[in-house]
């Protein structure tokens, strides 16, 4: 398990670092504004917490295993959600590094997966508080 951690934290920083280099043409400038990556957030919080309840709908009567730090990506469907948003929120922090280390002015792709991913692990874990009877623990 530690040998896929590890490249896993070198897959999140080259993502990152692929995001962090600036948009080339304008087409792409244009097709993402900073309302789109504001936008994210609450938007994924509630896609997340809508296919949370999607899913418990079709688990009854058994319950979903209950999103922890552990980080278990078999534990569908939490597991998997989790893992996916917690790389997109690395990539996206290391985006956001390698960008501020190498004087890009162009911050829109990685801060929009930051965004993404908070407002996806804000809906996942708002979604449990709200529902924990609906978790295994």
């Amino acid at each position: 398990m530690k040998r896929f951690y590890k490249f896993w934290f070198f897959f999140c920083v080259g993502w990152g670092y692929l995001m962090s280099q600036p948009l080339a043409d304008a087409e792409t400038k244009a097709a993402l504004h900073m309302t789109h990556v504001l936008a994210a957030l609450p938007l994924s919080a509630l896609n997340v917490a809508l296919l949370l309840a999607i899913e418990v709908w079709r688990a009854r009567p058994a319950k979903l295993p209950a999103p922890n730090i552990e980080l278990r990506p078999w534990n569908m469907p939490t597991g998997v959600m989790q893992f996916v948003l917690i790389t997109f929120f690395f990539s996206g922090a290391w985006g956001l590094l390698f960008g501020i280390a190498l004087g890009s002015n162009d911050f829109r792709v990685p801060l929009f997966f930051l965004m993404m991913s908070i407002g996806g692990l804000a809906g996942l874990l708002g979604f449990h508080r709200a529902f924990p009877s609906r978790f295994a623990p």
